[in-house]
């Protein structure tokens, strides 16, 4: 059952900012509902609900009305939470990565860096010299 009616919808398709207003006000606790359950947070619950309403606003002259609004509308929310999730993924990895790097090298991170940037220019020094001087330095 569509919590908004048609003509409604068909507003909001035209830019009528009283339309969205409606739509955002009916929609929005369930949305956020929904993030919430998976994310867990609650201030990026909020962010990611109002992503989903921009999205709907840029997108709303491609709004089909004679589909499912609350399907069009899970849609939106179901990928915008996928992909936030696999951000957080990315991005955790990113700092395990780091944390790993920063206790192999202890206090000194710096260090590290520099020594994997100079192994990293002489990989491409060895790969630019002639396959005997490379046979012999290996």
């Amino acid at each position: 059952m569509e919590l908004v009616a048609e003509d409604i919808l068909n507003k909001l398709k035209e830019g009528n900012n009283e339309a969205f207003n409606q739509v955002f006000l009916c929609y929005y606790n369930r949305v956020k509902k929904f993030i919430h359950g998976f994310i867990k947070s609650e201030e990026d619950a909020r962010e990611l609900t109002q992503d989903v309403f921009t999205r709907i606003w840029i997108n709303r002259e491609t709004l089909d009305i004679n589909k499912s609004f609350n399907a069009y509308l899970f849609t939106i929310t179901r990928n915008a939470t996928y992909n936030y999730l696999k951000h957080q993924l990315v991005h955790e990895a990113y700092v395990d990565d780091y944390i790993a790097i920063a206790q192999e090298a202890g206090n000194n991170v710096e260090e590290l860096f520099f020594a994997r940037e100079i192994g990293l220019l002489i990989a491409m020094a060895v790969e630019r010299m002639p396959p005997p001087q490379t046979y012999i330095y290996i």
